[in-house]
């Protein structure tokens, strides 16, 4: 089972790989890969609205959050 703590690292790794995708330095990464990360990349949350899904989660939750705002002090 994924843990909050797990799906929030993924998420922010996530945005960080579409970064890095896009990139101009990194010529290597093939034009349709560049495009999917970029089509992709126009809805992707950046961090800090990723953080504000996670406290927002953990204010509202009743049960485990969905997303584990300590996660972001970490990566």
């Amino acid at each position: 089972m994924t843990t909050p703590y797990e799906r929030t690292c993924s998420l922010i790794l996530a945005n960080d790989l579409l970064d890095y995708l896009l990139d101009s330095i990194n010529s290597e990464v093939p034009e349709p890969a560049r495009l999917l990360a970029s089509h992709i990349r126009k809805h992707y949350p950046n961090n800090s609205e990723l953080q504000a899904i996670a406290d927002s989660a953990v204010r509202g939750a009743a049960t485990s959050p969905l997303l584990e705002p300590s996660a972001f002090s970490k990566i």
